[in-house]
């Protein structure tokens, strides 16, 4: 996608708040159908893409920081949850997760990482398995795991 200010093209190590907003508009709001109001992502939804969009790609901060936290998208991203209230939108509380619903899931998950055929698809399952677990066990929410990394299992490097 080309930048506003300069017509080059531009990721997220290199965009600047307006190319994020313009993205946000042009391409991420009209490809991605919700369950809200008119068909549209939820605010939270659109919250968690530009907030969390950062740390899943694992950018470094170009010079200017980072584009997702600027006073333009989080002015952008207020207005899309007032228009969304007013256009008859409802916010509701995420249901937990019952203990048998738990089991059936891990149960279904590990079926699958058993018969998996692919080293990705096998990855990718047991990544799913052990961030389920964790909400579990911690009782953190989905969003919260984005910020769970192995360093956080693994036992401390041992001193010499």
């Amino acid at each position: 996608m080309p930048t506003a200010a300069t017509g080059k093209g531009c990721d997220l190590t290199n965009c600047r708040p307006d190319d994020v907003l313009v993205y946000m508009v042009e391409d991420w709001l009209p490809h991605h159908a919700g369950r809200g109001a008119g068909g549209l992502p939820a605010p939270s939804t659109l919250k968690a893409v530009t907030f969390y969009a950062w740390a899943v790609r694992g950018a470094t901060t170009p010079p200017l920081g980072n584009p997702c936290d600027s006073i333009w998208v989080e002015d952008f991203r207020a207005a899309y949850q007032r228009l969304s209230l007013l256009g008859g939108f409802e916010e509701f509380s995420a249901v937990p997760l019952a203990e048998g619903q738990y089991e059936q899931l891990v149960a279904y998950l590990w079926g699958a990482v058993t018969h998996s055929s692919s080293i990705l698809t096998l990855l990718v399952l047991l990544r799913d398995m052990r961030r389920v677990q964790y909400m579990w066990q911690t009782t953190m929410r989905g969003h919260d795991t984005l910020h769970f990394r192995t360093s956080c299992t693994s036992p401390p490097p041992r001193a010499p």
